[in-house]
């Protein structure tokens, strides 16, 4: 087993291919235990990128309850086995996930240090239930929150100031970021009282994972934003 060069591993590991390698297995955790945590419960506590996922897919009649959590993990599982066949990769160097897992926990450590010298407070994860179910729910935030406003939100605004306005694409997309991170903040404001410090904290949190994003892949800014939350669990509880 070869360890990559620094070059081949920034190129493989900011490729969807190895990023749904490791966002798979963390969906299909993060579903089965929310199912299991709350299955004595009349209710069940998701992520809020996660409700708004299923809300919207619900008013339009697509994936009504438990059917969403099934289509989530099939979707994946369905592109990552068309993006393997359309790009006929090389079988995947198992020395690549370590490696984004380590860069993935140094992202994630200085995310917490720089939104804690910003504002002393939380990015996503509430402290106020059981450690299961927060750990949970840090799964929930880095797969979904990244998936809504990094993936998904960035990629349409930028397609929107590229094909709408004809923009260039580097200029659109980083403009886009920074839109993202805006919206990124101000939803959150759907659960909690408006203060600036915490908004600015927000942004700040939301440009940084949006630039890890661009730069380095949907499984590098998933995983950081995971390992910040549980790096927040860890100091406040």
């Amino acid at each position: 087993m070869n360890f990559p060069s620094w070059r081949t591993y920034l190129d493989e590991s900011r490729s969807y291919y190895y990023s749904l390698f490791l966002i798979l297995p963390l969906a299909a955790m993060y579903e089965v235990g929310t199912m299991y945590l709350f299955s004595n419960q009349p209710y069940e506590l998701r992520n809020a990128a996660d409700a708004l996922l299923r809300f919207i897919l619900e008013q339009i009649g697509v994936a009504p309850g438990y059917y969403f959590s099934i289509i989530f993990v099939g979707i994946l599982t369905v592109v990552l086995g068309f993006g393997i066949w359309r790009e006929k990769r090389q079988p995947l160097n198992a020395m690549i996930f370590p490696m984004i897992l380590l860069e993935s926990l140094g992202w994630g450590t200085v995310l917490f240090f720089a939104l804690q010298f910003i504002a002393n407070l939380t990015l996503t994860i509430p402290t106020n239930h059981t450690g299961l179910v927060q750990v949970n729910l840090a799964l929930g935030a880095g797969i979904y929150e990244e998936l809504v406003f990094r993936v998904i939100l960035i990629a349409a605004l930028s397609f929107i100031l590229r094909r709408g306005f004809h923009w260039q694409d580097a200029s659109a997309n980083w403009t886009s970021l920074l839109g993202a991170a805006v919206i990124f903040a101000g939803f959150h404001l759907f659960a909690e009282v408006f203060q600036w410090h915490i908004f600015i904290q927000r942004i700040t949190g939301g440009i940084l994972l949006g630039a890890l994003f661009l730069k380095r892949g949907y499984g590098v800014s998933a995983y950081s934003h995971i390992f910040y939350n549980l790096i927040i669990l860890i100091s406040f509880n």
